[in-house]
């Protein structure tokens, strides 16, 4: 990674991006925190935020080689995965791997993600939710690599899975805990 980065530049492309949400923002109400490493070779990650209090905004977004800053949290993650199997051969440390796609995925930092039992041991209250909730794990889907884990956030704790589909382009899903005690109930029947 170019120790040089272009933080106006990439103020400019959030600036931009921000309107798709229908903001308009200038590049000189853009605020930068880039990572000081990488999270896979070449690969750097930052979270930008314009506004103030309840009107702050935010966004993620991905800092690859010479590229143009990515943010589109699906696209960046999919370059990270596949650069994680082309240089390393498969998806590194699943705790490693959860930490990014929470960082991709939630610029505002509302949700911890689950690393250890400890973590679960810490942030979980309900009872009846701990039997479900584990440490993040490598997962195949399909024969495509990804992730399991779990955060817990305002509206609970969920599980997501993350993968590369057949196309190599990133797969989403997120599972309420309700949705596993529901699921419980309805097999009891």
């Amino acid at each position: 990674m170019n120790k040089n980065i272009d933080e106006e530049m990439i103020k400019r492309i959030v600036s931009r991006r921000a309107e798709e949400f229908g903001d308009h923002v200038s590049p000189r109400e853009v605020t930068l925190e880039i990572m000081e490493a990488d999270v896979a070779q070449g690969c750097r990650l930052f979270h930008a935020y314009w506004g103030a209090g309840e009107s702050q905004r935010s966004l993620s977004g991905l800092l690859r080689d010479k590229e143009a800053p990515d943010t589109y949290p699906a696209q960046a993650l999919g370059k990270i995965f596949q650069r994680w199997i082309v240089s390393e051969g498969k998806i590194p440390n699943a705790g490693h791997a959860a930490l990014v796609v929470s960082y991709l995925y939630d610029p505002s930092s509302r949700y911890n993600v689950i690393l250890t039992v400890e973590d679960k041991a810490t942030l979980i209250d309900k009872q009846e939710w701990l039997p479900y909730i584990k440490p993040p794990e490598l997962i195949e889907v399909s024969g495509q690599q990804g992730i399991s884990f779990w955060r817990v956030g305002p509206s609970g704790a969920s599980q997501m899975r993350v993968y590369l589909d057949k196309d190599r382009i990133i797969q989403t899903d997120e599972m309420l805990v309700q949705e596993f005690l529901n699921g419980e109930s309805q097999s009891g029947m």
